[in-house]
């Protein structure tokens, strides 16, 4: 369900994944307790600025730790990116994004180790699209906005 005006839609190989929305990457992986000193790891070494990507509420999260990648979706900007290493850990990577809130572009690309995360405002500048394919041949595609999402319209 969007909350409040916002919402988002996320499709894998164009299955609409409802648990995706509206959601933190702890509900979409399943994170149970392994993960815990981590997450408490991230929080008290990121300082108060920074977010809790694990926690943190995004209207789309798009992607699973066997994708490698999730790129978390909050109204018209990417919040956040989270990698897998081998060993399927969670890791940071640089991004262009940062951790600010701030950012918004038209379009553009960038690489998350071989995976290329293509994103675009498209026609309208209080939404935002990414899509990628995963190492499996997964295609992924997801969108983050004003006005959409599960409660302003039907979507299977």
């Amino acid at each position: 369900m969007a909350y409040s005006n916002w919402g988002g839609l996320v499709y894998c190989n164009d299955h609409a994944l409802h648990g995706h929305c509206d959601a933190t990457p702890r509900q979409v992986l399943g994170l149970q307790s392994e993960y815990a000193s981590y997450m408490q790891h991230f929080v008290e070494t990121a300082g108060e600025d920074k977010p809790n990507p694990f926690t943190d509420m995004y209207h789309a999260v798009v992607g699973d730790e066997e994708a490698g990648v999730l790129v978390c979706l909050h109204k018209s900007y990417i919040g956040a990116v989270i990698a897998f290493d081998g060993n399927g850990q969670p890791v940071f990577p640089d991004h262009p994004f940062g951790w600010t809130k701030d950012w918004e572009a038209e379009s553009g690309t960038f690489r998350v180790g071989d995976i290329a995360i293509e994103y675009s405002s498209g026609s309208d500048p209080e939404c935002i699209e990414v899509s990628f394919t995963d190492a499996l041949g997964r295609q992924w595609r997801g969108t983050s906005g004003y006005n959409m999402g599960e409660g302003f319209e039907v979507w299977g």
